[in-house]
């Protein structure tokens, strides 16, 4: 099923399937036409990044229910609609404890979807719709100018805001008010951001950026949903430090820095700052001084053990991969059925590539190692091996047999992946592992095909 993505490159992440706790009937629904499935993003907690997607169930009939314990007393959601494969459209929800919201959801003739809402907050519900459609930061990620993003952005802020009136409830209508200002700011920090980008300029250079950082509320919490916290700090950051796939501990460093200097003083917030620098960190971060951005964090983080409890084992996983440690073995089965250890391979160079047929990353990766093994066709100081963690091995041969990849390939059982992704720390994929020709690790979360300067890395590595 589709993810709407609001962060830029969580297509790292692996997302889950979460089940649902049973409070009552939340929300309840029906799907017609060749609507196929439903996914909920909700974040209950109130903060981006723990927004999680939810597959929900339909039933034959075409209905679907969802339920959960809600945390705050409601949780404003969205809601995905899939027909064959594709996004067919979305919509917001406003969900509310002890209360069940009911929808009906049809294709039109012109392609879009209808939905009608009913129960005691039909009509939040459809102004909430209305609100995500304005502050959709997708829809903002085109080739379009500034100027025409920045006018769309206000024409339909403007038309939410007119709706406000309607809330009758006093506090919601304040909590939307606040809840729009804050939208648009998420968005504003895109587009300035992408516009310094596309003009080679500092975001700081444009008077709105700086004006936009002034408005900023570092503790107003209704912003955590829509990651100004995380906004305002890294805009004091050089954009340079922020380096995907690269050494992130001088980002991570700056980010803890500058957020104490901005003098927090929501706990909450606070909090939720402490998650997004270890998650950007061990999320997006490859090599650096993990132990210096360590030292660093468990002070940053004191007041929160529970989140310095959360990321130790990273911390221990990069440990046990440190360059010069001794290479963990498995035992591997090729297509056909015939097992060997992963140490026989030890004694030259070894590129492991560590994948799976389902993870769209690691299969655009594929063609990109396909290229990086023909450049050292004949070589014999270095060999290639994918390993996948595939627990369909009908999936992961049919794979093989379209691709028909020149360098060998083994899947694991399920017992062995388990074993292997903890030896290695391996909390996503694709990841890529180099060990030298003593059978121990040279990096543990090495350069991918893809990265331009693989080659010169790969040539380093061999010649040491």
């Amino acid at each position: 099923m589709m993810k709407k993505t609001f962060i830029i490159l969580l297509t790292w992440i692996s997302c889950a399937v979460w089940p649902t706790v049973t409070q009552g009937q939340l929300l309840k629904g029906s799907v017609s036409g060749n609507i196929d499935g439903v996914t909920i993003a909700i974040s209950l907690d109130g903060t981006m990044l723990s927004t999680e997607y939810r597959p929900i169930a339909i039933s034959g009939d075409g209905t679907f229910v969802f339920d959960v314990d809600l945390e705050t007393p409601f949780n404003d959601v969205i809601l995905e609609f899939g027909s064959k494969g594709q996004l067919a459209g979305t919509c917001g929800a406003h969900l509310a404890a002890g209360e069940t919201l009911s929808l009906t959801v049809a294709e039109t003739e012109a392609g879009g979807l209808s939905v009608q809402f009913s129960g005691k907050y039909k009509d939040i519900s459809e102004f909430y719709t209305h609100f995500l459609r304005a502050c959709d930061v997708m829809q903002y990620l085109n080739d379009q100018p500034y100027e025409t993003k920045r006018a769309e952005l206000t024409a339909g802020v403007e038309r939410v805001k007119q709706q406000l009136p309607l809330i009758g409830d006093a506090g919601l209508r304040e909590y939307y008010t606040r809840s729009l200002e804050a939208a648009e700011k998420q968005v504003m920090y895109m587009l300035l951001q992408n516009k310094a980008r596309a003009e080679n300029k500092q975001p700081r250079e444009y008077p709105e950026y700086n004006e936009l950082m002034r408005n900023t509320d570092i503790d107003d919490e209704i912003g955590l949903k829509y990651g100004l916290h995380a906004n305002l700090v890294s805009a004091y950051i050089a954009p340079e430090l922020f380096s995907p796939l690269q050494n992130m501990t001088p980002y991570a460093l700056r980010f803890m820095e500058v957020a104490d200097s901005l003098g927090v003083t929501s706990h909450i917030v606070r909090k939720a700052l402490c998650k997004h620098c270890a998650f950007s960190y061990f999320t997006y971060g490859k090599g650096g001084d993990y132990e210096q951005f360590w030292r660093r964090f468990t002070v940053f983080a004191r007041d929160y053990p529970e989140i310095v409890a959360e990321y130790a084992p990273r911390i221990e996983a990069l440990e046990r991969t440190r360059k010069g440690k001794e290479a963990y073995d498995a035992v591997m089965t090729d297509p056909e059925g015939k097992t060997m250890r992963l140490s026989e391979f030890f004694g030259t160079l070894l590129y492991i590539d560590v994948w799976a047929t389902w993870c769209g990353p690691c299969c655009a990766e594929i063609p990109e190692l396909e290229k990086v093994v023909e450049h050292y066709q004949g070589n014999d100081n270095i060999r290639f091996v994918s390993i996948s963690l595939d627990s369909d091995p009908k999936a992961w041969k049919a794979k093989l047999e379209q691709d028909k990849p020149s360098w060998p390939q083994f899947i694991l059982d399920r017992k062995t992946a388990k074993q292997f992704q903890a030896d290695w720390g391996i909390n996503g994929i694709p990841r890529f592992i180099l060990i030298d020709k003593n059978g121990r690790i040279y990096n543990g979360d090495a350069m991918r095909p893809s990265n331009s300067g693989i080659i010169p890395f790969l040539d380093k590595a061999m010649n040491e």
